[in-house]
């Protein structure tokens, strides 16, 4: 999987990647902590009340930001698949950065690996063009929308939330669909070779954290956790957003 990802890495959008930890449902609101970080949500609409500034539901804080998913690979391949964007949150979030709270509105794409490419061959150069397809059309969507977030997050997730977000349950990362549509396997991956450590055993091909990003990068700006399993915890799905890193 880190081999198809880096494949698609010559898209035009910035990727930068997500970490996910458990947190217990009866935590006391921290409020925005340590100094500097923001709370936002992201992805489908978490109920927030009340008027500039928005706050944060259960955990506490000014409401810091919205991240929403500005399209998606099943879409770009005319499977015909739900976008999950929230306008309320995202107007609460831009009403939020207009009165100097917050990042405001930023997006994501949920990408699809070479597995569910439509012109899929099997070459490194066709999944280079998918990856850069899929940028293009991130870069098209945004410029229809109000974002105030300089930075896009290309989504690469398993399994795929068939059949809602996508028709295959793994995106196209470890299988190859008979088309972009039908989720039916036409290629699994191959297991001949687990992986040893952070190897594949008797190989020389090794993980690579995606974009060659750790938490000390500059670029690690935002994580997203939910406590639960997002929807599973009642509310949804929740971010932490490094204001100190927001360019």
């Amino acid at each position: 999987m880190a081999r198809l990802a880096s494949l698609l890495g010559g898209a035009a959008a910035v990727a930068l990647g997500m970490a996910i930890t458990p947190l217990s449902a009866a935590a006391a609101p921290a409020g925005d902590s340590p100094a500097g970080f923001w709370y936002g949500t992201d992805s489908a609409t978490v109920r927030i009340t009340g008027h500039v500034p928005y706050q944060v539901p259960v955990i506490g804080g000014t409401y810091g930001g919205y991240i929403g998913m500005t399209g998606n690979w099943a879409n770009l391949a005319g499977c015909h698949k739900i976008v999950v964007w929230s306008a309320a949150n995202a107007a609460q979030a831009n009403a939020n950065y207009a009165a100097r709270y917050g990042v405001g509105t930023g997006v994501y794409w949920f990408m699809g690996g070479p597995g569910v490419d439509p012109h899929y061959n099997g070459t490194a150069a066709e999944a280079y063009a998918w990856g850069a397809r899929q940028a293009a059309r991130t870069l098209y969507d945004i410029s229809h929308l109000h974002v105030t977030y300089p930075i896009v997050f290309m989504d690469i997730e398993i399994p795929g939330n068939a059949p809602n977000y996508t028709p295959a349950p793994d995106n196209g990362w470890n299988t190859v669909y008979t088309s972009a549509c039908s989720g039916r396997v036409r290629t699994y991956s191959s297991l001949a070779r687990p992986p040893a450590g952070w190897c594949l055993r008797g190989t020389s091909v090794c993980a690579q954290f995606f974009g060659g990003q750790t938490s000390a990068s500059k670029y690690a700006v935002m994580w997203q956790w939910s406590g639960g399993g997002g929807s599973r915890n009642g509310y949804g799905d929740f971010d932490q957003i490094d204001a100190n890193r927001t360019p």
